[in-house]
């Protein structure tokens, strides 16, 4: 039912006339919690079909360690989000506009609320050392990039020349994340 709700307000939202007033951080954390937390119930479904209706496809295909991989992600342009799926990971993230700094902040305080609230038991860290990113936020059910945890969440704020914001689902794979 909340699926229901949130694509109903993704799909409204989005044939709203440009001058609307829109909440994307909201739309951002709506569309994390109920396309990508969502998986952690059933991480065997086939989520490329499960997307919400609005908005434009595009996918990509590649090899790692010659083997095929594919991605299916999908742009929502007016809340300039998009949300990208593939079989061990969910990622939702900016594409145009690029967040305000309120707009940031706000993201970053919401993301860590809904943790808090569904998986209160997570690890959380940050980790600033990669010059790259101005935060890396990561939520683990063991000690992030060690074979306890199966399975987290990866916030990452990219400053400079490539700015954004991305959150990803990491599923299960049976090793660490």
């Amino acid at each position: 039912m909340k699926r229901f709700f949130i694509q109903t307000f993704l799909t409204a939202s989005l044939v709203a006339s440009p001058g609307a007033a829109q909440d994307r951080v909201q739309a951002y954390l709506d569309m994390f919690d109920t396309w990508c937390l969502s998986r952690l119930q059933d991480p065997t479904q086939d989520w490329e079909a499960h997307y919400p209706k609005a908005g434009h496809g595009v996918s990509s295909h590649f090899e790692v360690n010659n083997i095929p991989q594919s991605t299916y992600k999908r742009v929502y342009e007016p809340f300039g989000l998009a949300l990208e799926q593939e079989k061990h990971t969910c990622r939702v993230s900016e594409e145009d506009p690029k967040f305000t700094l309120q707009e940031g902040i706000a993201l970053q305080d919401g993301l860590t609320r809904l943790m808090a609230r569904r998986y209160p038991d997570l690890l959380v860290q940050d980790d600033r050392s990669l010059s790259a990113f101005d935060l890396n936020r990561t939520w683990t059910d063991g000690p992030a990039r060690t074979e306890k945890a199966h399975w987290g969440v990866i916030y990452l704020k990219f400053g400079g020349d490539l700015e954004g914001t991305s959150t990803t689902l990491a599923l299960p794979r049976g090793s660490g994340l």
